[in-house]
């Protein structure tokens, strides 16, 4: 069973204030991306507890005393994810994250006595290079599984990924990929859902003029616009439209005092999180007085972190300052890892972190049909086994795969406020989307 509202943890701030957050969401990131080239590969190192501790998997289950290090080859698995483009703040965490579950996952024994290392790519945001990532990924027959993280570059990743047969997990949404494609395993919260969150997410706090502001680099920022006006109507709010914002915009002075002049009580922010930083702050030093919206990987320290800026939306991944057992084991392995707060505590990375769970405990129930190597079809066979999983609540509702290898829509979420004290606070228990219920 899920367990009610859940605490708050609020963000360890510096003296040096935003600035210092941003640096350090830079420095971290910057470990896991290679400038040099478009992939960088390393393997997480099998580990297992020392003799007298008490390891726990990743995945789950009950912690053994020194769990025996796993002995078979590797369960390979490759990250695609942007680390360089638009919106490589909200995503670059994905590798590192992804190794922390990895060790994780090691030191309670692997799977059936099978390590896992990880090897991390950086899609840059873009489609040409995404695809070109995902070929040389693909063909790669020693890969098991993907785990893709691009919202600028999904539409194009997902089919060469699919048409590969190569199983692939991760934080997706894009609706030719999710549910159209086979061997793409998605978790987190599905298109409509994603849009509707960001409007009932307002409606629970009584605001009723609400508007969008949407990045101006990529095509794929707009494409929720048009079910906006109609998902309002039918939520009993006002939609007083879009406009328009360009990352390189020395500021954003014009299009607040637009939102300002048509009454807005609410802006939802398809930014990514530094844009969306900039665009608050600008919008609050011009007298703006509502709430701001942000979703899904937007959701993020630099962000909620900005004092006095009132921020709510929904959350397509677990919320990580739950106080559920499978919550903790998250927060953990982020601190075992030294990786910053700054780093884990947003949607991306609880994704990235309940996808490879899954991914795990799907291996775990198949355990004795596995090949050594772990090929592609042992994983795909893995996942056809998946049947109303919840992870003990780390999956937004409950998760079933067919033989098909198509996923279902995800249409829960998690509602959250971030009222501008640094803390986020919501409930373990999810939201369901309401207008695709009827």
């Amino acid at each position: 069973m899920r367990s009610s509202p859940a605490p708050s943890i609020r963000l360890r701030r510096s003296r040096h204030g935003l600035a210092g957050v941003m640096a350090i969401l830079g420095l971290v990131g910057a470990a896991c991306s290679s400038s040099s080239s478009s992939s960088s590969s390393s393997s997480s190192s099998s580990s297992s507890g020392p003799a007298g501790t008490t390891a726990a998997p990743a995945s789950g289950g009950t912690p053994t005393t020194a769990a025996a290090a796993p002995s078979k080859s590797p369960i390979k698995l490759a990250v695609l994810s942007d680390e360089s483009g638009v919106f490589s703040s909200d995503q670059k965490q994905t590798c590192a994250v992804a190794k922390a579950w990895a060790t994780a996952e090691n030191a309670g024994g692997g799977v059936a006595g099978h390590p896992f290392s990880v090897d991390c790519n950086d899609t840059g945001g873009d489609a040409t290079k995404g695809s070109s990532v995902a070929a040389t990924v693909a063909g790669n027959q020693g890969y098991a599984a993907a785990v893709l993280t691009d919202t600028a570059a999904e539409a194009a990743i997902g089919p060469v990924l699919s048409s590969a047969k190569l199983p692939t997990t991760g934080v997706m949404y894009y609706p030719t990929v999710v549910g159209k494609l086979p061997d793409i395993y998605s978790i987190t919260t599905t298109f409509p859902a994603v849009v509707d969150e960001e409007l009932m997410a307002p409606k629970a706090l009584g605001l009723i003029k609400v508007g969008t502001a949407s990045c101006a680099e990529t095509a794929s920022c707009s494409a929720a616009t048009p079910l906006y006006s109609g998902a309002a109507t039918k939520l009993g709010l006002t939609y007083i439209g879009e406009i328009k914002i360009a990352n390189s915009a020395p500021n954003y002075t014009a299009q607040c005092l637009e939102f300002i002049s048509k009454g807005a009580q609410y802006i939802q922010m398809g930014l990514g999180s530094d844009a969306a930083g900039r665009l608050s702050t600008d919008c609050t030093t011009q007298g703006y007085t509502g709430w701001f919206g942000a979703s899904a990987g937007t959701v993020s320290p630099p962000l909620y972190g900005i004092p006095k800026l009132r921020l709510t939306g929904g959350l397509n991944a677990f919320p990580w300052y739950a106080s559920a057992a499978p919550v903790v084991a998250f927060r953990n392995a982020m601190t075992a890892a030294k990786i910053s707060q700054t780093q884990w505590a947003n949607p991306t990375a609880t994704g990235v972190w309940a996808s490879l769970s899954l991914l795990a405990k799907a291996l775990t129930n198949n355990a004795g049909n596995l090949s050594d190597p772990v090929t592609r079809s042992d994983m795909a066979a893995a996942y056809a086994t998946v049947n109303n999983e919840t992870l003990g609540g780390l999956l937004p509702q409950p998760i079933t795969f067919g033989a098909d290898g198509l996923s279902k829509p995800v249409n829960c979420f998690w509602l959250y406020q971030a009222p501008g004290d640094g803390t986020v606070t919501g409930s373990y228990t999810p939201t369901c989307d309401s207008l695709v219920a009827g």
